[in-house]
């Protein structure tokens, strides 16, 4: 009876103490998924640069982790994947849900992952082109998605292979996102067709 005593004890303190935790289990996955852009100065609305910061919304980062809403990754990493690419994997979307759910434990500070160290500026370094807007274009903030057209002239005297293309917006909390196209022309004649700066 004193052994089988025994070995309930220790099965419950084994289990006690591998409580999921921020500093070990869930700083890695923050830190090196979400904080590149929920810090300060960038796009993200509300940083995550720290326990009490992910915390405060530990609930609303397990919805939007379940869903699949957060990180914004399209691509599918099941065909192919991407130096760079925030998708998640299961284990780490349990893992944030068991976190939650079990009360959000800090763990032992001294454990917790680094933030990793963005750089300042360009992401890509010195550029072979740089295209800047001709004009500032006002963003209402009216909670709609506004898409918007510009055309920019490249005026390459030849064909060019693209190896990156970065975007540095003038407003990181009002530009999520941006998409790319080639222009065949009709876009540049729908934008000479328009009063205003872009369409």
């Amino acid at each position: 009876m004193l052994i089988k005593k025994l070995l309930i004890f220790c099965l419950f303190s084994f289990f006690s103490f591998s409580q999921v935790n921020f500093s070990e289990d869930i700083s890695p996955i923050i830190y090196n998924n979400c904080t590149e852009c929920h810090r300060p100065g960038q796009s993200g609305p509300m940083s995550f640069t720290s326990y009490l910061e992910v915390a405060s919304l530990g609930s609303m980062i397990e919805y939007v982790t379940q869903s699949g809403y957060m990180p914004p990754w399209h691509a599918d990493t099941e065909y192919s994947t991407f130096i760079g690419e925030r998708g998640l994997s299961d284990e780490e979307i349990t893992l944030i849900s068991e976190w939650v759910n079990t009360g959000m434990t800090q763990g032992n500070p001294d454990l917790e992952a680094s933030i990793p160290e963005f750089p300042e500026g360009s992401a890509v370094g010195i550029p072979d082109a740089v295209f800047t807007m001709e004009e500032e274009y006002l963003i209402e903030g009216n909670n709609q998605d506004d898409y918007r057209v510009f055309v920019f002239e490249t005026n390459f005297p030849e064909d060019k292979y693209l190896k990156s293309i970065e975007i540095i917006p003038g407003n990181y909390a009002a530009v999520h996102h941006v998409l790319i196209n080639i222009d065949d022309g009709a876009c540049a004649a729908i934008d000479a067709s328009t009063p205003e700066y872009g369409y």
